[in-house]
């Protein structure tokens, strides 16, 4: 392609080319702005942001009319980018990274400022996905997290659902809050320097545990199959109550407290195993025994793990103990089903007093519902599950 001689020339074809990479509805508005003022094409090329963010305001608004004569009359861009709010690191970015539009707050700290420009991508097609997800990680959390987040490159992969990084931003915004209850079911605090696949199994593991407490913190869990027992030497005792389960996950360093979808679903119970003293009483706690339904016949258990602290093999004298109790118990009838319309509440007491520190300092958008809605769990498992599989494109752990 030609460029016709001479410096103006020159500039409208590279103006022009500017104001054509703004994408989807809000590139419309903003070629229909730039069309009314030669200064304010321009801006297309010196400060694609700022154009953009005039171009949000309503034609009518005194503010963008004020804006727009500041532009034209030649003030400073950035005595005029103070004005609309927008961060002058963002003159960094190229027109294709605005296609959604702009939140109010945009992140603006003069660490922020400096650090941020070091991971814009390189290609600008990329950088409407890295600013979508840094803007929503700010929203959602905090300047230190957005940060975090954009040094990661996930914008080498396509967009997700709208806050994809909800659960990510709860984890990390909780981590540095001590004082709230929601810290006291955390194992692993987010910081910087965690990598991303650890940071989000933390994630998915901490809100199980808020799960948990949330259906069977107030209430117990339905018994099935078989009662508490004795055989070989062991005791097997059923953990049926929430704070039985996070004691058994701390002390044994296993999963015993990400369960909570099987057993409502009636499809696992979970047994503490206590080898026997001398004088008959249960002392020390050896192992984790997880039953679950027989495939052919539900009313019967089988045996699906069973395994001693940090998930180590148990020796053969448990794993007979534990057939002897499994042959010898009296089966009672099998865990209910509580997804195909058994009921089981949740704590909506618990419920408020979990998330109510982040409604009345973030969550201005009410992305988490005031009244207990189990739809959001589901959400948060469709987001872990997406953000597990961004991990695996690419390793992304530094820890």
């Amino acid at each position: 392609m030609s460029v016709e001689n001479g410096s103006g020339d020159h500039k409208t074809f590279w103006r022009k080319n500017a104001l054509r990479r703004f994408p989807g509805p809000g590139g419309d508005r903003v070629r229909k702005l730039a069309a009314t003022s030669s200064r304010l094409a321009d801006l297309a090329l010196s400060f694609p942001a700022l154009l953009f963010a005039i171009s949000q305001l309503n034609a009518d608004s005194p503010r963008r009319q004020r804006s727009a004569a500041l532009v034209d009359k030649g003030s400073p861009l950035a005595h005029i980018a103070r004005q609309m709010g927008v961060p002058l690191w963002m003159r960094r970015l190229p027109p294709n990274a605005f296609g959604a539009p702009l939140p109010e707050n945009l992140p603006d700290s003069a660490r922020f400022s400096r650090r941020i420009v070091n991971h814009i991508p390189q290609r600008p097609h990329q950088t409407a996905v890295w600013l979508d997800w840094i803007l929503r990680a700010h929203q959602t959390c905090d300047e230190e997290f957005a940060l975090w987040l954009a040094s990661r490159e996930l914008y080498a992969s396509p967009s997700m659902e709208a806050d994809p990084f909800l659960p990510l931003s709860l984890w990390a915004w909780y981590s540095r809050r001590p004082e709230t209850l929601a810290y006291a079911y955390m194992e692993k605090k987010w910081h910087d320097k965690i990598g991303f696949r650890r940071a989000v199994e933390q994630a998915g593991e901490w809100l199980k545990r808020i799960k948990l407490m949330l259906y069977y913190g107030h209430q117990d869990i339905e018994p099935g199959w078989l009662p508490a027992g004795r055989a070989g030497g062991y005791e097997f005792t059923p953990l049926l109550r929430a704070e039985q389960l996070l004691l058994a996950s701390r002390r044994m360093h296993n999963c015993a407290d990400q369960f909570v979808d099987a057993l409502r679903a009636g499809a696992s119970r979970l047994y503490q195993v206590n080898r026997l003293e001398a004088n008959g009483e249960p002392g020390v706690a050896v192992a984790t025994l997880e039953l679950r339904a027989h495939p052919d016949n539900y009313l019967v258990p089988t045996i699906n793990q069973l395994r001693a602290r940090h998930n180590r093999h148990v020796d053969g004298e448990i794993w007979q103990a534990a057939y002897l109790f499994l042959g010898q118990g009296q089966l009672g009838d099998a865990p209910p089903d509580l997804d195909m319309g058994g009921e089981l509440a949740v704590n909506e007491i618990l419920w408020r007093r979990l998330w109510s520190p982040y409604w009345l300092l973030k969550d201005a958008d009410k992305r988490l519902p005031l009244q207990p809605d189990e739809r959001i769990f589901s959400r948060f498992d469709t987001a872990i599950a997406a953000l597990e599989l961004k991990a695996d494109e690419k390793d992304w752990a530094l820890d």
